[in-house]
């Protein structure tokens, strides 16, 4: 069976890996001969050179080279001694070296584990400066966690979530209308709706995941829990009609009328995933609840958002002011009755 949903009429500054007072760098090092060589004869070639002694000033003390590798395997340092690093450094080498420098060495990861990681990152070098510089371009791409994964050159294992609603949509006729416009009209139609959907998303915590011509994939629970998910998904897609019927299909060609659109909806378990290169990772859901909510919209009605009977149920116990109208018993393709 499915169900119709209608609106009701009841209606930081952060702390940098690895910091720690006792820092010392390559420009704090010193030569000091104690001795000049030759034997005073003018440079004789039998004359034997005297050991140059290295030191460095930190912290305003002067520390020889034995100095040195004394503190850095002195254990109870607490923070432990250990280089400083050049700000401007990447951050995933900044990572890197501070767990190589971990005071437990099973906490150090193994030369193999370095060397796949730093492969990885300079494979991905312009996505993970792209990062750091539009973070909050790439949030509404991949989460965060996600990103940071990325820029460290590390891969993203696949993530369960047992309770989400999953999103379709797709524009009623599309390719009749597109047969009726330009390509240029098609790409502002098209600009113009999603645009709206948008700001639909930030207001009902949905995750827009794919546009793919005229079909929307969104998700609301992932990554972010969400209790109400059914019913954030539901009043998105309510408030998607809505903008669509008030949106032309081609303010030139009035005649065309407006846009109409289905909707699908299905909740329960997915997961959640990275696919494709680090240089071009696209994060997406897998699962049959996914494959279901596609079913949803395919068999809809147009200006309806239909949706399975366990949507139905949590939007009826979880969001009240949404209500579900039992359509009946439907034939789904791959799914039966």
């Amino acid at each position: 069976a499915s169900h119709d949903v209608e609106k009701s009429e009841q209606t930081a500054p952060t702390t940098e890996r690895g910091s720690t007072t006792n820092r010392l760098s390559s420009s704090d090092f010193a030569g000091d001969k104690s001795g000049k060589g030759g034997n005073g004869n003018g440079g004789d070639k039998a004359s034997t050179k005297k050991k140059t002694e290295f030191y460095a000033f930190i912290d305003g003390e002067r520390l020889t080279r034995d100095d040195i590798v004394s503190r850095v395997k002195d254990m109870s340092l607490d923070p432990p001694f250990r280089p400083s690093l050049p700000s401007d450094a990447p951050q995933v080498l900044r990572d890197i070296c501070v767990e190589c420098w971990h005071k437990n060495p099973k906490r150090r990861p193994t030369m193999k584990e370095v060397e796949e990681r730093l492969s990885g990152a300079f494979s991905a070098e312009n996505v993970t400066q792209q990062m750091m510089r539009r973070g909050s371009v790439f949030d509404t791409i991949l989460p965060r966690d996600v990103q940071d994964a990325l820029a460290r050159g590390e891969s993203v294992p696949p993530k369960s979530y047992d309770d989400a609603t999953v999103i379709f949509s797709d524009i009623v006729g599309f390719t009749n209308i597109s047969a009726a416009l330009t390509a240029e009209e098609v790409g502002d139609l098209i600009r113009r709706l999603f645009t709206r959907f948008d700001k639909l998303c930030r207001t009902h915590g949905v995750k827009k995941l794919d546009v793919i011509g005229d079909a929307f994939l969104g998700v609301v629970g992932v990554p972010e829990t969400n209790p109400e998910h059914a019913g954030c998904a539901a009043r998105f897609a309510l408030g998607a009609i809505s903008a669509a019927k008030s949106t032309m299909i081609c303010p030139a060609k009035p005649d065309l009328g407006y846009v109409q659109v289905r909707f699908g909806l299905a909740s329960g378990g997915v997961v959640a995933t990275v696919i494709g290169s680090l240089e071009h990772p696209k994060y997406t859901l897998f699962g049959d609840t996914v494959n279901t909510a596609s079913r949803m919209e395919s068999s809809g009605m147009p200006n309806r958002c239909q949706c399975t009977p366990a949507t139905a149920e949590l939007v009826r116990v979880r969001s009240p002011d949404v209500r579900a109208k039992r359509r009946g018993v439907m034939e789904i393709k791959g799914k039966g009755e």
